[in-house]
């Protein structure tokens, strides 16, 4: 408006008259405009004045009609209360255009040119602002609602995950508690040991539980205290081996998603190992193929489990329905990894396998989390 205005501000400054004489030739005077700088602003202002009426009618469809009346009521009673709208405000519009003095004479800066207020020039543009502005308002409108509708979704899933994180952490925490307990009533030497390992894992969960990414290094280290602290309970009754590439824990190369890899071993203790009074076993085995790392957990189910459904919840993979833990692992990795990873639940009468995929990143990915 500021541009259009000074611009035939400009051409109507670089003649005498300009409103008598019509045509008006596309021509300025520059010098002209530089000795009447004073007419030039009258011009501008009037001419300025004019497109504000234009701009009137955009900004009643734009913030009232579309936003108020069709976002409610539909687009029939946009169509037909628009007509009625449009029909009231342009000759109001066009009255207070020709107040100006620069529309005192017989041609007028109104569309039809004219002092009638009511010709059909004045409507149609009226109705033509009204139709090419509509289309790019409601395209702006549902970009930025497509934009605030992502970052709800994004927010969600941030605040699901923080949820799913902070719903396993306790779980865990109250079992490897009771645990120590059970070595510490029966002054058991490895007391001592287990209590440290128990500081390293509450040291990870509180300092790196909470972040997107961690090293693969700290996460196996986890595992190998928890394994350990599960040794020392259960290891009279269960046979648990835990199989690793040592040089693993030396390499600074690939990154996880923390407190992933605990949930298909808690679960293979808790409802294999810990449930059965007969001699059971757990299997744990991590290796790295073509830069992902492949988790296979296995353990005995013994008749107890079989005969209650603690294994029988809502979440169904490869047929198999599974409780709680592997559930909210399986939504997990929805949420960080998406189509990266691969998650299988097998189960026959006796062995109870999970077998999980996840593509590895490196830790130039996570350096700005991690730090």
């Amino acid at each position: 408006m500021f541009t259009f205005s000074a611009f035939w501000a400009a051409i109507f400054n670089s003649i005498d008259s300009p409103m008598q004489n019509q045509p008006i030739p596309v021509e300025i005077d520059l010098i002209r405009n530089l000795e009447h700088i004073f007419v030039f602003l009258i011009y501008f202002i009037q001419i300025f004045l004019t497109y504000s009426s234009f701009y009137c009618i955009y900004w009643v469809n734009h913030n009232v009609l579309i936003n108020r009346i069709m976002a409610k009521y539909g687009v029939w009673n946009y169509l037909w209360l628009t007509i009625l709208v449009m029909g009231c405000m342009t000759p109001i519009l066009s009255c207070l255009t020709l107040t100006l003095p620069i529309n005192s004479g017989e041609f007028t800066l109104l569309p039809s040119g004219n002092q009638d207020v009511l010709d059909i020039a004045n409507y149609q543009v009226a109705f033509a602002i009204i139709f090419f502005s509509s289309p790019f308002i409601l395209a702006f409108k549902w970009q930025k609602q497509e934009v605030s509708i992502a970052k709800l979704e994004q927010e969600k899933a941030q605040a699901e995950l923080k949820w799913l994180q902070q719903q396993i952490n306790p779980h865990f925490l109250f079992n490897t508690l009771n645990n120590v307990y059970s070595l510490t009533i029966t002054s058991s030497e490895q007391a001592p040991d287990s209590i440290l390992k128990l500081a390293n894992l509450l040291r990870f969960v509180v300092y790196q539980g909470g972040k997107e990414r961690v090293y693969l290094k700290d996460e196996l280290n986890y595992l190998r205290d928890y394994i350990a602290l599960q040794k020392l309970r259960v290891g009279h009754k269960a046979r648990i081996t835990f199989k690793h590439d040592e040089k693993l824990l030396a390499q600074d190369s690939w990154c996880i998603a923390p407190l992933l890899l605990i949930i298909p071993i808690e679960n293979a203790f808790k409802h294999g190992v810990d449930i059965s009074d007969l001699p059971s076993w757990c299997s744990i085995k991590i290796t790295i193929k073509q830069k992902q790392l492949v988790l296979s957990c296995a353990n005995s189910i013994s008749q107890d489990t079989r005969n209650e459904d603690s294994l029988l919840k809502p979440l169904k993979s490869d047929n198999v329905e599974c409780g709680l833990g592997l559930e909210n692992l399986k939504r997990r990795l929805e949420l960080m990894y998406k189509d990266k990873f691969t998650l299988k639940i097998l189960a026959t009468e006796h062995v109870f396998r999970t077998e999980l995929m996840i593509e590895l990143e490196s830790d130039e990915n996570i350096k700005r989390t991690y730090s």
